[in-house]
């Protein structure tokens, strides 16, 4: 779950790493369940995807860093935290909705979405055998990538 706190200067984004870890090995069991990937990924092998999690989110960071006051990928505590400055989203939101807190669950929720893309990338678009879902993850990284970029912007 995100969490937020503001202060008169930024607000904290959380992206909790056990959510896209969850949704990583749930599209990969139903890949594997539907025949058209010959492994899949477990829990055993979070170290592995983690590594590759943290790979994503140091090319995500590159792009959204005019966007990002700080930010540290804490795999000890399963969270990434993200300093956006408050001018960049959150009095918006607060304008416009009345929620404060609405613009850093986007944010996470984007970053989230980019991260898991990242890492199903990493690990099946590289299969030998192409299959229907083969290729897709590119593609949907690169989509998740721009939205979260496009949204940052927009915020």
């Amino acid at each position: 779950m995100e969490n937020t706190s503001f202060n008169s200067l930024s607000a904290t984004v959380l992206v909790d790493i056990g959510r896209v870890l969850a949704d990583i090995h749930a599209t990969s069991a139903y890949l594997f369940a539907a025949s058209a990937i010959g492994f899949r990924l477990s829990s055993d092998q979070n170290r592995l995807i983690t590594v590759k999690l943290r790979e994503g989110f140091d090319d995500l960071l590159r792009r959204i860093s005019g966007y990002v006051a700080s930010a540290e990928f804490g795999a000890e505590t399963a969270a990434i935290t993200l300093r956006v400055p408050q001018h960049l989203g959150c009095s918006h939101a607060l304008e416009q909705t009345g929620d404060s807190g609405r613009a850093t669950a986007l944010i996470a929720a984007a970053v989230e979405n980019t991260l898991t893309q990242y890492a199903l990338m990493c690990f099946y678009d590289h299969e030998p055998r192409a299959t229907a879902a083969a290729g897709t993850y590119r593609t949907a990284w690169l989509q998740a990538r721009a939205r979260t970029m496009v949204l940052l912007s927009r915020l």
